[in-house]
């Protein structure tokens, strides 16, 4: 069994090609390199993890995402990974996916940073022989528009990531896990340590935020003081 990757990639609004989050999920294939109609599928479920409103919800993942986001821009990256070196083979594939909507359009006119994040963990199949470290990933998910918090008990305690937005992520990784799996690829935990993967049996979410320093914005400004003399 071999192994594949897809990121998905939110360039923002101000054109910036540093400026962008990324979002990356494995799965397994079943040779050494992903053929065209696993790429597809691969595509598709995570496709469908953005912007499918799970049952008994309103609103897809992507209604409380960062409406900084541009929706011209936006896509996936997939490629064929080598288990044991962590390195791509062959070329990677680009699939524009334009014409979606971020945020919530009608909400507060603002998001939170690009650093504040949500992690989503993986849980690997228990019996699995890889020890526990080496089949639990993160998924780090966001950037997230300002709608998706609430304050605990009074406006004096710390902000917490609203249950719908939490019960989504968790509807949604379901829906993902089962659907690449019935499409014969699998999500999966990679550990490049192990040399190994792990199918991904549960997903969990918490309600604390997880930071996410290297999708910041850079600075477009400083500003100093006078030099004060010593």
């Amino acid at each position: 069994m071999g192994l594949a990757k897809i990121t998905t990639i939110f360039p923002f609004k101000n054109g910036l090609p540093r400026d962008v989050a990324e979002v990356t999920f494995w799965h397994e294939i079943a040779g050494t390199e992903a053929t065209d109609t696993e790429y597809g599928n691969i595509e598709g479920a995570s496709y469908d993890f953005w912007f499918n409103t799970p049952t008994g919800f309103s609103h897809p993942l992507s209604y409380w995402l960062a409406r900084y986001i541009d929706p011209t821009k936006f896509g996936f990256r997939m490629a064929s990974v080598n288990q044991g070196t962590g390195h791509e083979i062959g070329f990677p594939i680009n699939v524009p996916s334009t014409g979606h909507t971020f945020g919530n359009t009608t909400g507060a006119a603002a998001s939170y940073p690009a650093e504040v994040a949500l992690c989503m963990s993986l849980v690997g199949d228990p019996t699995s022989a890889l020890p526990k470290r080496r089949r639990q990933g993160r998924v780090y998910l966001g950037p997230w528009d300002a709608d998706v918090y609430h304050e605990e008990a009074s406006n004096d305690e710390y902000p917490r990531p609203i249950p719908t937005l939490m019960q989504t992520i968790i509807a949604q990784g379901e829906r993902l896990v089962t659907l690449a799996k019935a499409d014969g690829v699998p999500l999966v935990v990679y550990s490049r340590t192990a040399v190994s993967h792990t199918k991904v049996v549960q997903v969990a979410v918490d309600d604390e935020w997880d930071t996410q320093r290297r999708r910041g914005k850079k600075a477009t400004e400083r500003i100093s003081s006078a030099v004060i003399a010593p």
